[in-house]
């Protein structure tokens, strides 16, 4: 039942904002503005950066070191006729 009354909710939702972009005009300078941002962004990568802003936004950081996993026995789940085992890590810090 609340699913039904939630696609009841969002199909209204959908339908008066749907009805409401409708009705929205846009002026040619704002429509063509839009065109251009949205084929910058659908094309963002394939666009060749040059190097010189790649470097400037470079950060020098050192990484901690990885956690490496102390691996225990592996645990075993049964669910009817079937088994399943699973090895999990055991994370030492």
């Amino acid at each position: 039942m609340q699913v039904l009354l939630v696609c009841l909710v969002l199909f209204f939702v959908a339908s008066e904002l749907y009805q409401w972009i409708q009705g929205m005009t846009l002026p040619l300078p704002m429509l063509i503005v839009a065109g251009v941002a949205l084929a910058i962004a659908s094309n963002l990568r394939s666009l060749s950066v040059p190097s010189w802003s790649v470097q400037l936004f470079q950060v020098s950081a050192t990484l901690p070191s990885p956690v490496l996993p102390n691996v225990s026995e592996p645990v075993t789940l049964k669910l009817g006729m079937t088994e399943f085992s699973v090895q999990l890590p055991n994370f030492i810090y």
